[in-house]
């Protein structure tokens, strides 16, 4: 019950509550009281009841409540036991709430010492949410991760999850700066895509490396061109670069590159007589079409042969009943060259169809369509 003492009392007068006579110093009501268990005020007079009646504290330690501990609540400027902190604590028995600082540690204590969630309220409502775990989530009090600490921003039903990046350069607008953006169903048939918006008709630059010595790998360009700096587009087997975005022709099978490769290779021959060093044999393969360049050399001028002899090459495999026409030329001298008449078969054999001798070079290319 409160105690309700008499207005504008004069000096040295008394009143009485209950057990305890209290005495008007004329500033403050002074309990008269013999032991600190019958005074309302201690001997240094640091709590006091003023001349409105209100209760000052001018002390060290003050604690309400179990200490603490139980239901109650506690304010302490100091606690005796460590006595480096400075808290105000409250507790339901249960959960127990801390907001202080602790001068062994450089940061101030706001939360929870029992082993529940903290939670930020706006609106009445909890807005973040840490968790025991040290999982943190935004409009979301119960962040989830597959693995490792998360920070779990969730948006409200149907809506989107953003985070908006800014600096003074950019300016902070809803229409400035950067986004990441998951989109929630309001997106319409984008739902559920993770979107990165640049709001500032600037570059995205990814960059690797270590300490003083980062290097930019990849820029999005803002007018949508895609630089790699230092490094290759590797696409794993199978799969390619997809042109389905482009008008088709008609009797169109494919629209997917899927290989591109450069290499040498080896030839067996049949019925060419002196036919020197192989001094080019190289490959380029863009998708299922093959080139083949090749170039024979014999320096003693003797290479020869008769129609129907071939020479063959197996890097790649034919479709099936593909016949196609090579462009060979030979060369004896420097007034005495011409083009080779040939073709190319399924087998892989590029066969010629007239006889020479007395030749230098024979060389020429060939583009199939391989399995």
């Amino acid at each position: 019950m409160a105690i309700v003492f008499p207005a504008s009392p004069s000096t040295n007068d008394t009143f009485t509550a209950g057990s305890i006579t209290y005495k008007w110093d004329g500033a403050k009501w002074i309990g008269l009281g013999v032991t600190p268990a019958d005074r309302l005020i201690e001997g240094s007079n640091k709590l006091e009841i003023d001349a409105n009646n209100d209760l000052l504290w001018d002390g060290g330690r003050v604690g309400f409540g179990g200490n603490g501990v139980g239901s109650g609540l506690g304010v302490y400027l100091q606690r005796s036991s460590p006595a480096t902190t400075h808290f105000y604590e409250a507790s339901d028995g249960t959960k127990k709430m801390i907001s202080g600082v602790d001068s062994t540690n450089d940061y101030v204590k706001i939360g929870s010492l029992s082993n529940h969630r903290v939670g930020l309220v706006a609106n009445n409502g909890e807005k973040l949410s840490i968790l025991p775990s040290g999982d943190v989530g935004i409009n979301q009090t119960s962040p989830t991760s597959q693995s490792g600490k998360v920070l779990h921003i969730s948006g409200d039903t149907g809506g989107q999850a953003r985070i908006h990046l800014s600096t003074s350069a950019s300016g902070h607008g809803i229409n400035e700066g950067h986004y990441i953006v998951s989109q929630g169903s309001e997106s319409g048939s984008v739902a559920g895509q993770l979107a990165f918006i640049n709001m500032e008709n600037r570059n995205f630059v990814f960059t690797t490396g270590s300490e003083g010595a980062n290097a930019t790998r990849l820029t999005i360009q803002h007018d949508g061109n895609v630089n790699i700096a230092d490094g290759n587009l590797i696409v794993a087997a199978g799969h390619g670069i997809d042109f389905s975005a482009n008008a088709n022709a008609t009797g169109m099978t494919s629209e997917v590159l899927d290989d591109y490769e450069e290499g040498t290779f080896t030839v067996t021959s049949s019925g060419i007589l002196n036919q020197g060093s192989l001094q080019t044999a190289r490959y380029i393969k863009i998708g299922n079409q093959v080139t083949y360049m090749f170039n024979f050399y014999q320096n003693s001028n003797n290479m020869s042969w008769s129609a129907g002899s071939y020479f063959s090459i197996t890097a790649f495999t034919p479709i099936a009943s593909f016949h196609t026409s090579p462009s060979i030329s030979w060369f004896k001298s420097a007034s005495d060259s011409d083009t080779q008449p040939a073709y190319f078969n399924s087998s892989g054999d590029i066969v010629l169809n007239a006889a020479q001798s007395s030749v230098r070079h024979l060389w020429g290319f060939v583009t199939v369509e391989v399995q």
